[in-house]
């Protein structure tokens, strides 16, 4: 029995938030496979999907993840040593993105709790997981 859980490149989120969209986030995802190439390759290599499931492999987290990434791009972290030395102008401006940003942060928090159930169960989860066999 082989189980497998991956980001879905096929979701809405991936859609709707581009490049914000956690799973680009490198380097922990250099390759997506959609449902239908991974049901390929494991029919290829003589295994037999059992079961796949959205639902449940869900991660609500959408929301605080594009925040996040939208304030780095606004405000990106000073002082990090591949950068140029950050001037007591950006220093600030960091700061100030990234006091207000909270608030954005926490209603993000929220707004993946409140949402998570629904956007599982239409179809629109984030991931995907797939039981398979040898046949």
């Amino acid at each position: 029995i082989l189980m497998i859980e991956v980001p879905d490149p096929g979701s809405w989120a991936r859609r709707v938030l581009g490049p914000l969209w956690m799973p680009w986030f490198q380097p922990q995802h250099l390759h997506l496979v959609s449902v239908e190439n991974l049901q390929r390759l494991l029919e290829e290599r003589g295994l037999e999907p059992l079961d796949w499931e959205r639902q449940k492999a869900h991660v609500a987290s959408d929301m605080v993840f594009a925040t996040w990434s939208l304030l780095r791009r606004i405000a990106p972290v000073p002082g990090l040593p591949w950068r140029p030395r950050p001037s007591l102008l950006a220093r600030g401006w960091h700061a100030l993105v990234w006091t207000l940003g909270v608030v954005l942060l926490v209603a993000a928090v929220f707004g993946d709790k409140a949402t998570a159930g629904l956007v599982a169960r239409s179809g629109g989860a984030n991931a995907y997981r797939v039981t398979a066999r040898k046949r």
